[in-house]
């Protein structure tokens, strides 16, 4: 990136001072020449390199496509949910980090199906990036729960993308990620004192839409009737 910097006038300044040193000689006589009048004190000009300009942020792609969402805080704080996976790189790059100009392929970052027919919890781990590490320990617990075919809808993502801005969750097939809304993923207060409080816009639509879904939570002991 070029930089444009103001011209320092070194020249000028040095012929200033060499103008200012002279005395008018004048004619015969052998009275002193007047002092010349008193010049104000100029500050030399600074011989100091300017600060270069800010680099500007990238146009990321998912800004271009969800304009009302913002992932600025996901992109300074998001790393991999286990340390050292092969497609580390890819998955910051391709999921996160992706502009017009570094657009993805398979190649890149490839489906976990396509490298896994039946994929573990440390495959699909080895597939999560997260903003906050007890994130990673939460979502390991969702899949030891789960039943192992339901495990198998992993295959068609490239990335699980958990952040405490994201709200709510969404799947894009832009980079063929989905990307979870840690609301529904703590367990202690610590872990929710860092999730986004932003409110969910589908919160309203209840009265925009006039329905509302009601519902309760029983205990094990209770009897749901409905």
């Amino acid at each position: 990136m070029f930089v444009k910097r103001g011209l320092i006038p070194g020249m000028v300044a040095g012929l200033l001072i060499l103008l200012s040193a002279c005395s008018g000689g004048g004619g015969g006589g052998g009275s002193a020449p007047s002092p010349a009048p008193s010049q104000p004190t100029t500050p030399p000009p600074s011989t100091g390199t300017p600060a270069p300009a800010p680099t500007p942020e990238p146009d990321y792609i998912l800004d271009s496509f969800f304009p009302n969402k913002t992932f600025t805080g996901m992109r300074s704080s998001i790393h991999t949910a286990v340390e050292g996976p092969a497609l580390e790189r890819p998955m910051l790059d391709c999921t996160i980090l992706v502009t017009e100009q570094t657009l993805c392929s398979f190649n890149d970052l490839p489906l976990l199906g396509m490298t896994h027919s039946d994929p573990t919890i440390d495959d699909i781990m080895a597939r999560v990036l997260v903003s906050h590490d007890w994130m990673a320990v939460r979502f390991r617990e969702v899949l030891q729960e789960m039943p192992p075919e339901v495990r198998l809808i992993t295959r068609g993502i490239t990335a699980i993308v958990i952040s405490h801005d994201i709200r709510p969750s969404f799947y894009w097939q832009g980079t063929g990620a989905i990307y979870l809304d840690p609301s529904r993923l703590w367990l202690s207060q610590a872990e929710f004192d860092t999730i986004d409080t932003t409110p969910d816009f589908r919160a309203d639509l209840g009265n925009v839409f006039q329905f509302t879904m009601p519902g309760r939570y029983v205990t094990p002991e209770e009897v749901d009737v409905r």
